[in-house]
């Protein structure tokens, strides 16, 4: 806990850090259930703040959640599945192998600025079309962790553009923007808007927001 003055005002600026438990539905699979592992999470660690400064008003929330992620929503925002984690899982590795084939390792790095890991969205979404072509006909919207529980704070849909980074290879690290060609992995509606990390976005509950830390 620090305290500082800005502008003339006492801020006090919390920390509070939870770990949700990973799912193992078979091995190479690593997943989080999206309410109850972040949505549910967050609101237990913000209780758990204005618990230690009853009366608290708060101007800002910040949130980090974990690395690079995969939840697929519908047109409501609903999860369609367990959202799908970072290195961890590997259940893609056939489809790295394909598209390191198809496009190139030299390509996909000077594309994306790293080459195609576990670590790398792009490929966990190629898996989900193939493997869940149920899901994937109802996905309106792919998510990480972050940008899921910030639309379910305010509505918007978006994400910095460190973590687009970690989608490899729709992001294009020279553009900073999503790749021009998506070579069919996804469509574009389904992509959040890239924005700033410090960007302040919409209101929560009617006070402001900023964009997660």
């Amino acid at each position: 806990m620090v305290d500082g003055d800005h502008h003339g005002r006492r801020h006090r600026h919390l920390r509070v850090e939870g770990s949700p438990r990973r799912q193992r539905p078979r091995p190479g699979l690593a997943e989080h259930r999206p309410e109850e592992d972040w949505r549910d999470a967050v609101t237990h660690l913000c209780r758990a703040l204005l618990a230690k400064v009853p009366g608290a008003q708060v101007e800002a929330l910040a949130i980090s959640a974990i690395g690079p992620c995969c939840l697929p929503v519908d047109e409501s925002g609903s999860p369609l599945r367990t959202g799908i984690l970072y290195g961890v899982d590997t259940r893609a590795t056939a489809e790295i192998a394909e598209l390191n084939e198809r496009l190139g390792r030299e390509y996909i790095l000077a594309l994306a600025g790293a080459a195609l890991t576990s670590q790398a969205v792009g490929p966990k979404i190629l898996w989900l079309q193939r493997n869940e072509p149920g899901v994937w006909s109802c996905t309106a919207r792919l998510h990480t962790s972050t940008s899921f529980i910030l639309e379910r704070l305010t509505g918007a849909f978006a994400m910095d553009h460190y973590t687009a980074a970690s989608w490899a290879p729709l992001y294009d690290m020279a553009r900073q923007a999503w790749a021009a060609d998506l070579l069919g992995i996804r469509e574009p509606p389904q992509l959040p808007d890239l924005v700033r990390r410090d960007r302040r976005l919409r209101h929560c509950r009617g006070r402001p927001c900023h964009w997660p830390a």
